[in-house]
């Protein structure tokens, strides 16, 4: 299965950053993993890793495709 994210839209990842979680408490905890993220970009920063600061994101932004995978073992 697949979805596409066109231009200008986006698809939050609380699904399965927080898989099994109540809708609300996700949103809630989303808020707090992006402020999160762009903490942890700035740490790296300091540690001479070249991360952009508006290239770390708890969401998909488009255009993308976004494919769940499954794996076999």
């Amino acid at each position: 299965m697949y979805r596409l994210i066109p231009e200008g839209e986006f698809r939050v990842t609380d699904e399965w950053l927080l898989h099994g979680w109540e809708f609300m408490m996700r949103r809630i905890m989303m808020a707090q993993i992006q402020d999160d993220l762009q903490e942890v970009t700035r740490q790296l920063g300091r540690l001479g890793l070249d991360v952009p600061d508006d290239d770390v994101h708890a969401y998909i932004s488009g255009p993308a495709i976004v494919i769940d995978a499954i794996a076999l073992y």
